[in-house]
């Protein structure tokens, strides 16, 4: 069984998301558009796509959002006008007897610090928000980091659970 690493986010210069297990969100840039750069594509089994970003040709500085990322249950919401897009939920699963979640996307951020940041998926994704106060995806997780207006978090490491029958 082979479980691929999720795709990374774009960014104002690269503002398409990358595809992996769960698609990167993204990114957007307010010089270069009007355009809706694409998520990056989840792999069938293992996650979703990344949420587009929202881009318009002003020069402005207005606030755009980026794309949240694919969780391994849900596709990452596209961003907008000043709202960076929510990270796509993880799945569940009970094998430890209570629920929990995995594999959640990360929120995107939004271009000149507005503070409309998406939230990351239920699962370990990371918030977005700007500069260093985005948060990194949860550990044991598998969850994807949150983006920043000028840095990005790492995704959270990921887990393995054997399941098997044991009989007397």
């Amino acid at each position: 069984m082979t479980a691929l690493g999720g795709g990374g986010g774009g960014s104002r210069e690269s503002q398409t998301g990358l595809s992996g297990g769960s698609g990167g969100g993204a990114g957007s840039d307010p010089d270069a558009g009007p355009l809706q750069p694409a998520g990056g594509a989840g792999t069938s089994g293992q996650g979703y796509a990344g949420g587009s970003g929202y881009t318009q040709a002003n020069g402005s500085g207005i606030p755009q959002g980026g794309g949240g990322g694919g969780g391994a249950n849900a596709v990452g919401q596209n961003g907008s006008y000043a709202n960076g897009g929510d990270g796509g939920d993880g799945k569940s699963d009970t094998w430890t007897g209570s629920t929990r979640y995995l594999g959640g996307g990360g929120g995107a951020s939004t271009y000149n610090g507005n503070t409309n940041y998406g939230l990351g998926g239920l699962g370990g994704g990371g918030d977005g928000s700007s500069y260093a106060t985005n948060t990194a995806g949860g550990t044991n997780t598998g969850g994807g980091g949150g983006a920043g207006w000028q840095a990005s978090r790492s995704g959270g490491s990921g887990i393995v659970i054997i399941r098997y029958k044991y009989q007397n």
